[in-house]
């Protein structure tokens, strides 16, 4: 009997806990199908990952409450866009209709396979008929701060597949130009694109789709990807997949526990901290000029660049941490 009646007692827990258990029930995990084809929203640098994404979906992670909830806010900001451009489109000149919400896209390859699909959030069709495709975007406000023109999409690591999205629907649909619409406080940021002048990326994005489908159909998955920080960031790393770049194949073994250390402090600083920037120095100038190495939890790899008339002016030591996933400020 204390128990109940401690547990009916009113309490911030008690609608937090509420809110939780509505966002569950609204935003819960959906049971994952395979599939033949890429998302439209889902390009990826790594062609092994997509194979994955499509054949395993199973093992994608399940996001939390929060993460949910912010998905939940994206989609409901989406609504209010699209009411506010159906009544700013009467009072446009010239006038504009937002219509077609949620108009399903396929892409199919020469063989006659779908090899994208999609779901525009809208088009914006003005008086002359001429169609807008329109992608709204909830991202992190510190994402759409740094993007004023299409190529900042194409440039951001976390805004390049979204880039991608875009393009196809304009391709899908045959229309010149198309445009994004980023929430933000206040009036949303829109970002002009053009389907001929980024028709080499888009063109990319249908052979990589191809090769994909490809794959998926003869039961093969491409080559490792080269790359640590796409590595990094992937669900499939250790998993089901385990890169020789990543699990130290060819690299050197650094043992000394006084560069771990650095290393995993390091990692805990800000960047733009004094010591941050001490310990930076100090580790990119000892190991200059290396190629690949592992030291404990890290893995460094070195690049060489063209500098003047030097090809190998400058040198770039990428860090990674292998041990943890990096958050996607899509997602928040």
């Amino acid at each position: 009997m204390a128990t109940e009646l401690k547990q009916s007692v009113p309490s911030v827990e008690a609608v937090n806990n509420a809110l939780g258990i509505y966002v569950d029930m609204i935003k819960g995990k959906k049971p994952a199908a395979p599939h033949n084809y890429l998302y439209a929203s889902a390009r990826r640098k790594c062609l092994r990952r997509s194979v994955y994404e499509c054949t395993r979906p199973e093992l994608m992670p399940e996001y939390d409450t929060d993460t949910r909830a912010k998905f939940l806010r994206g989609e409901q900001r989406e609504i209010d866009l699209r009411n506010e451009l159906t009544k700013a489109g009467q009072i446009s000149e010239p006038p504009f209709e937002f219509v077609g919400i949620q108009e399903s896209v396929e892409i199919l390859d020469r063989k006659g396979r779908m090899i994208i699909k999609g779901y525009i959030d809208g088009n914006i069709k003005w008086s002359d008929r001429s169609v807008w495709p329109a992608e709204t975007k909830a991202w992190h406000p510190n994402l759409v701060d740094r993007v004023s023109c299409f190529d900042d999409l194409l440039m951001g690591t976390w805004t390049w597949s979204g880039a991608h999205q875009l393009l196809s629907y304009m391709y899908a649909k045959s229309v010149p130009f198309g445009v994004f619409i980023l929430d933000r406080s206040g009036l949303p940021k829109l970002i002009p694109v053009s389907l001929e002048a980024n028709l080499e990326h888009m063109e990319s994005f249908l052979n990589d789709a191809e090769s994909v489908v490809n794959h998926i159909e003869a039961g093969t998955l491409p080559d490792h990807i080269q790359d640590v920080d796409e590595c990094g960031r992937c669900p499939f790393y250790q998993a089901v997949c385990d890169p020789p770049l990543m699990s130290g194949e060819g690299a050197q073994i650094i043992t000394d526990p006084e560069v771990e250390q650095m290393l995993l402090r390091r990692d805990e600083l800000r960047e733009n901290s004094k010591e941050y920037t001490t310990i930076d120095k100090k580790i990119k100038s000892r190991f200059r000029g290396i190629d690949l190495a592992m030291a404990g939890k890290f893995l460094m790899q070195g690049v060489w660049g063209k500098k003047g008339d030097d090809p190998k002016g400058m040198f770039t030591l990428k860090i990674t941490r292998v041990d943890k996933k990096q958050e996607d400020p899509e997602q928040s």
